[in-house]
């Protein structure tokens, strides 16, 4: 059996997806359009998410300082 063929699982939601996108491709030339604008959705959605999970990141690391510093004045 080809390597290829092996690792095409005919009932893999991704080889179907696949399949699909590549009929779609076939049948509009818009349809590149699409994907395009698609693409660059996904990409930009990708980056808002990075951005809000450095803030979390930062504000969690403020909320850590503010709790040590508290708790050494609260000892003192």
């Amino acid at each position: 059996m080809d390597y290829q063929t092996k690792n095409l699982d005919p009932h893999s939601p991704y080889t179907l997806f696949l399949i699909l996108v590549l009929l779609l491709l076939g049948q509009s030339k818009s349809v590149e359009e699409v994907l395009a604008k698609a693409r660059a959705f996904l990409l930009e959605t990708k980056r808002s998410i990075a951005g809000v999970r450095g803030g979390l990141q930062a504000m969690n690391t403020s909320i850590e300082t503010f709790h040590a510093n508290f708790v050494e004045l609260h000892n003192k």
